[in-house]
């Protein structure tokens, strides 16, 4: 048992000393269970509890501008939480459990935020200097995602493939970044203005698609049935379903001139300023006359 060198009593208080200053004393103090206790090593200048601690009160470690390391191991090999004094850093080697919101710092004044993945050069990243969120790897949204500003994916020259699916297995609607289209595999409604400067190509040659557009009027529409391939335009009663834009014939007395008919076989014959419509059927050119409904 270490030997107490000092002691004193007085005014209501009593103090216990071990040793003196710098010639201290191991003080060990054993526990009802094997192998619990607490220790002061006077060698090491250290202070060792192999049992609970229970603290009720504020702890606090050096002062402002002198502070220590504090490292708190788990029961598994490796894990630890870290207070680094001299990097001003906590480190965190352990799975962290979080019931309540996590917020870093205040509003205009934020931090860098990143998360390593399993591979190297991957991450998420909240760049605050830049106000954006930079993601090197994959992003799987399983649920709702609303975005209020500009998406971008990749830079210019180096894209990424996008990719959204649908209900329905197999439908899918892609941005395929090495061949720079839009492919999709399921219905597109359009709802708005869309202006396209580009060339619009459906289906692949023996296997297309019906194009339909309809009218301000009900049963009318412009159909490309490509089943039957043909082109079908309904329009409305006594209103021509075709309208071509231009100048059309100036009147039935210009054909009138040259004869109201020919014969089965017969070659038709045109006044000067008679118009005709040139319709390209399989390399050959045919002129249909046309005359003004007067």
């Amino acid at each position: 048992m270490a030997d107490v060198t000092g002691y004193r009593r007085g005014f209501g208080y009593k103090k216990s000393y071990f040793g003196s200053d710098t010639k201290g004393h191991d003080v060990k103090a054993f526990g009802d269970t094997t192998g619990k206790y607490f220790m002061w090593d006077a060698s090491a200048n250290t202070f060792y509890c192999t049992g609970t601690l229970d603290i009720d009160g504020a702890v606090t470690v050096g002062v402002n501008d002198t502070g220590y390391d504090v490292t708190f191991f788990g029961a598994t090999s490796g894990k630890k939480f870290f207070w680094d004094e001299s990097a001003d850093t906590a480190f965190l080697a352990c799975t962290v459990d979080v019931d309540g919101t996590i917020t870093v710092g205040v509003d205009d004044t934020g931090y860098d935020v990143k998360f390593f993945g399993a591979t190297s050069g991957k991450y998420f990243l909240w760049d605050e200097s830049a106000d954006k969120l930079i993601i090197l790897g994959a992003l799987d949204l399983t649920g709702a995602s609303q975005f209020t500003g500009a998406v971008t994916v990749g830079v210019d020259a180096t894209g990424h493939d996008v990719k959204f699916f649908g209900d329905t297995t197999g439908k899918y609607f892609l941005w395929d970044e090495s061949a720079d289209a839009v492919v999709l595999v399921g219905a597109l409604g359009v709802t708005g203005n869309t202006q396209l400067t580009g060339t619009v190509t459906v289906g692949v040659d023996d296997t297309g698609h019906d194009v339909k557009f309809f009218g301000a009027t009900t049963g009318c529409s412009c159909l490309w049935d490509e089943s039957e391939d043909q082109l079908v335009v309904t329009g409305p009663a006594d209103v021509p379903a075709l309208k071509l834009a231009g100048a059309g014939s100036i009147s039935a007395a210009a054909y009138a001139t040259a004869g109201t008919a020919w014969a089965d076989g017969g070659l038709p014959a045109f006044a000067n300023d008679q118009m005709y419509m040139m319709v390209d059927i399989a390399g050959t050119v045919y002129r249909i006359p046309l005359w003004a409904n007067a």
